[in-house]
């Protein structure tokens, strides 16, 4: 028995499927202001976690720099530049004694 063809979705027909749902980055900001220090994503392989608050500043400093790097809505990013970028961040963030991890 062979699974069924993964589904092709094209930008126009997302947006349609999708009209009036609230994007990723509403969600975080909602519960952010909702419950910031509440656990939003837990990694049991690392022991690690990160509250809504610290979600949504890590990917506003993320936003922040990709728009610094010239990227802007619509944009495609290759997922081993985004890698790379958070990596780089990373190292900022160690130099500047900001990062424990």
């Amino acid at each position: 028995m062979t699974a069924p063809p993964i589904p092709q979705v094209t930008l126009e027909r997302y947006e349609q499927a999708y009209r009036g749902l609230h994007p990723i980055h509403a969600a975080v900001d909602c519960w952010a202001g909702r419950r910031p220090d509440d656990l939003a994503i837990v990694n049991a392989t690392r022991g690690t976690s990160l509250t809504w608050r610290q979600l949504q500043r890590g990917s506003m400093a993320l936003a922040n720099e990709l728009w610094h790097r010239g990227f802007r809505a619509g944009d495609y990013l290759d997922v081993t530049r985004l890698q790379q970028l958070a990596r780089d961040e990373v190292a900022k963030l160690r130099e500047r004694g900001r990062w424990d991890g």
